[in-house]
């Protein structure tokens, strides 16, 4: 984390994918009135990808909550759109877990 405020936390990630190193800066926006969160590049650092926005939706639901997930990412290379798909696709559920352990306080 390297800012944040009431509604807002900027984040510095760094991921290995295969044998490269890639890091970049996202800018999430939390609203917990309307139970989202959004995120876009942060485009005032430098970024060894070239976009990515998404947000996640939380919407209570009888005893518990309904979760809604969506994810741009473009990577800026020549990569196949499976292979990009692929990789956004691998951690979703080791995400979801870790969301799911913070909020039950399970591990």
């Amino acid at each position: 984390v390297y800012t944040r405020t009431a509604t807002e936390v900027n984040v510095k990630f760094t991921i290995k994918v295969v044998l490269v190193k890639v890091t970049y800066y996202l800018m999430h926006t939390v609203n917990r009135d309307a139970g989202y969160i959004t995120w876009t590049l942060d485009k005032s650092k430098k970024n060894e990808i070239a976009a990515t926005d998404g947000v996640w939706v939380f919407k209570p639901y009888k005893n518990g909550t309904i979760v809604y997930y969506s994810l741009s990412v473009d990577t800026g290379l020549a990569v196949p759109k499976s292979i990009e798909d692929y990789l956004t696709k691998k951690d979703l559920p080791n995400i979801v877990s870790k969301i799911r352990e913070r909020v039950t306080g399970a591990k």
